[in-house]
This record gives structure tokens, C-alpha cells and sequence, in this order.
């Protein structure tokens, strides 16, 4: 829940209402739960011990002013925590499925 309580600041510093409704609606439908049961106990260890870190730097760098790396620190978040592709292969699970 932490996890995506921290996700959720920046998304609503936008104030940006069509943005916010677009990724309430994606984070309803996120099997983020899947996600975690398929990894190993030391695999979700290790990736709770990244994103915490990954969030902190991030929140630094926020809190410093810098933009610019808190954008290069929040796209390396997403290309670690390896979400995206999760995602990609889950829908594509499903849609094979439901051939």
C-alpha cells in the first residue's frame, strides 16, 4: 500500500483530471498482485530493498528542485522494477487465453 500511496503524489500534483482518472482506471486493472506472487521470497526482498531505495532518491531529488534527475531517476525506476514488461506479457497472456 505504501508502494502505491508514494505513486499516487506525483500522479495527483498534476491535477491534471483527465491523466488521473486514465491511470486509477489502469491501476484497477495492474495485476501488480500477480506480479509479486510469481517472484521468489529473495526476488521480492531484493525488489522491495530497490524500489525503497529508487523512491528515496527520487524524493531527494524532488525535494533538491531537480527535475531533470528525478525524470532520469523515475524512468530508471520503471525500466527496473521490469513493471512495464510484466504488464506487456500478462496482457499478452491474456489475450492468447482468450483465443
Amino acid at each position: 500500500e505504501a508502494n502505491r500511496q508514494f505513486h499516487w503524489i506525483p500522479i495527483r500534483a498534476t491535477k491534471k483530471r483527465h491523466l488521473i482518472r486514465l491511470l486509477e482506471q489502469l491501476w484497477e486493472i495492474m495485476p501488480t498482485y500477480i506480479y509479486y506472487v510469481e517472484l521468489s521470497e529473495a526476488e521480492r526482498v531484493q525488489l522491495a530493498e530497490t524500489e525503497l531505495r529508487q523512491h528515496t532518491e527520487i524524493l531527494q531529488a524532488l525535494t533538491d528542485g531537480n527535475g531533470k534527475l528525478a525524470g532520469e531517476l523515475i524512468q530508471q525506476h520503471i525500466l527496473d522494477t521490469g513493471t512495464v514488461q510484466h504488464l506487456y506479457s500478462h496482457m499478452e497472456s491474456d489475450a492468447g487465453d482468450a483465443k
